[in-house]
């Protein structure tokens, strides 16, 4: 996603949460339509790459998440 700052998966993630609208997400997104439906199109090629990556991500943020609830306990 050359130019957006955007990464396929973020862009994959954002048509899933708009209930898979492609329009709806670039409205988000402030990109052209023409980007998203690419992003849609890569991913389908490459679904498994794209899955693994968001997992990977996913799980960064929980354990991200849980040292930042454990600091906040400590100074509580």
């Amino acid at each position: 996603m050359v130019g957006t700052g955007l990464d396929v998966w973020e862009v994959v993630e954002t048509v899933r949460e708009n209930d898979d609208s492609v329009a709806q997400a670039a409205a988000y997104l402030e990109i052209e339509v023409r980007l998203v439906q690419v992003a849609v199109r890569y991913y389908g090629s490459n679904r498994e790459e794209i899955d693994a990556w968001i997992e990977r991500v996913r799980d960064i943020a929980e354990d991200e998440e849980a040292k930042w609830r454990r600091a906040r306990e400590a100074l509580a």
